[in-house]
């Protein structure tokens, strides 16, 4: 059988798991190859060493050390085009690979540009590592814009919150949410931050004054995608039907933040692509040999944990809400174990 050339783009949750599975591609007459960053920066914990209960590296993935161990090929690099025509991906560095079989797992970017002068997108998150350094090593504590007040608005804002009692200094920290319904929304936590130092504030005013402005206005998919015409609306991503393989074109898959998933909308959740995982395995493997797909069925109803940078954690369950230092310790045990497979 002749081997067929996949791309595998970018370190995603769902690549990363693959990495497991190798033999699987492999049995299927498919060479794999992955393109990615050197280093995966893990959402999950991020906020954890924002906010300083944890070491820099805690979140950090060694993407190239980790194919080494797995005897998996690795090109360090960013994509910068796809050619559908000719079937290749082209590099930042200028270099070409071609494939037979692509798949894109190279998550998201923040939506809604924000100007101004110091302003630092919550994506990377290798921006808010350094952001905590640069705290830590200043003479006082900077003034600091949050600019909206979805769940990873308000979990930057507590992790600075928690930052800041960590170093012994007095919050700066202002979270700007586009309108009073916004910020309702969250009221109850909210409330709670506040008592912590918290300010908030509505668009539709002038901003306060601030020295680092952090965006958090969404996310949507790299234009990447967009310029590659795999996407029905811009900026959803790869559209994808239920099997993960693009609407499109037949020899792409999409997964995790970077797939417009077609049978319904579903959130920009890392739970969603270690889901999706074997699902894209076996289809790749499947598509490879000419077997059918097998569909990924997303669930209505996940647990996600805010880590509050105070030692409690936030958790929701559908409309169920618990906040508790239990909380944390069950996301702490969950991203820990999940990133422990890959260091």
């Amino acid at each position: 059988m002749a081997d067929k050339r996949l791309i595998l783009l970018g370190a995603g949750h769902a690549h990363l798991l693959l990495t497991e599975r190798l033999e699987t591609l492999r049995e299927a007459g498919i060479d794999p190859v992955l393109i990615a960053p050197r280093w995966f920066d893990y959402s999950g914990l991020a906020t954890g060493v924002l906010s300083g209960a944890l070491p820099s590296d805690a979140n950090r993935i060694d993407v190239a050390s980790l194919a080494r161990r797995r005897g998996l090929a690795f090109v360090e690099g960013m994509a910068t085009a796809i050619d559908r025509t000719d079937r290749v991906v082209t590099l930042a560095s200028g270099s070409r690979h071609r494939f037979d079989l692509l798949s894109l797992n190279i998550g998201s970017v923040v939506g809604a540009a924000v100007t101004g002068g110091d302003v630092c997108p919550v994506k990377p998150l290798s921006g808010l590592t350094a952001l905590r350094a640069r705290i830590e090593s200043g003479r006082e504590f900077p003034r600091v814009l949050i600019v909206g007040a979805g769940p990873s608005g308000i979990e930057v804002a507590a992790a600075l919150l928690g930052l800041a009692e960590r170093i012994g200094a007095v919050p700066r920290v202002t979270l700007v949410a586009r309108s009073a319904d916004d910020m309702r929304a969250w009221q109850t936590l909210l409330v709670r931050l506040s008592r912590r130092g918290l300010r908030l504030h509505c668009l539709g005013t002038a901003l306060p004054g601030h020295d680092v402005m952090i965006a958090a206005t969404g996310l949507r998919a790299p234009t990447l995608i967009d310029a590659a015409k795999l996407a029905t609306h811009a900026g959803r991503g790869a559209a994808v039907a239920a099997t993960l393989q693009s609407t499109i074109d037949p020899a792409i898959f999409a997964a995790g933040d970077c797939a417009d998933f077609q049978p319904r909308a579903i959130q920009r959740q890392g739970v969603f692509g270690v889901r999706q995982a074997p699902v894209l395995i076996d289809n790749l493997a499947a598509v490879a040999v000419g077997l059918p797909l097998r569909p990924f069925r997303p669930q209505r109803r996940w647990l996600a944990i805010m880590d509050l940078g105070d030692g409690t954690g936030y958790a929701t369950w559908g409309p169920l809400a618990w906040q508790g230092r239990a909380m944390l310790r069950l996301k702490r045990h969950l991203d820990r174990s999940f990133v422990r497979r890959f260091q």
